[in-house]
């Protein structure tokens, strides 16, 4: 298939947070922010990025793209957007790039 519809069927699996693989990436994020709201501080944009890079197969980033997906997820967190969408988003956004069409 062509490059888009590959990036379009990655991002539909990745934001699915029916799929068991996703619901234990979510599940993963939201633990490292603490199994309470005061038992650690809620992850940063830059650390839900990192966090899903290192959950999807240690995907290496080049620094722009990473810099640009955190940046997402940081906007996102202030808005407030919860851990769960903007983990969602990150992982859309992660499965459209090139380092991991090409992983």
């Amino acid at each position: 298939g062509s490059m888009v519809e590959r990036i379009n069927f990655v991002a539909d699996q990745l934001g699915n947070p029916s799929h068991p693989g996703v619901q234990d990436i979510l599940t993963r994020v939201q633990t490292a922010a603490g199994p309470t709201p005061t038992a650690a501080p809620a992850p940063t944009g830059a650390a839900i990025v990192t966090h899903c890079l290192r959950l999807l197969g240690c995907i290496t980033l080049r620094d722009d793209n990473r810099q640009a997906l955190s940046a997402q997820a940081t906007a996102l967190l202030a808005a407030g957007s919860t851990i769960e969408t903007t983990t969602l988003n990150a992982l859309r956004m992660i499965g459209a790039t090139r380092e991991y069409q090409f992983a």
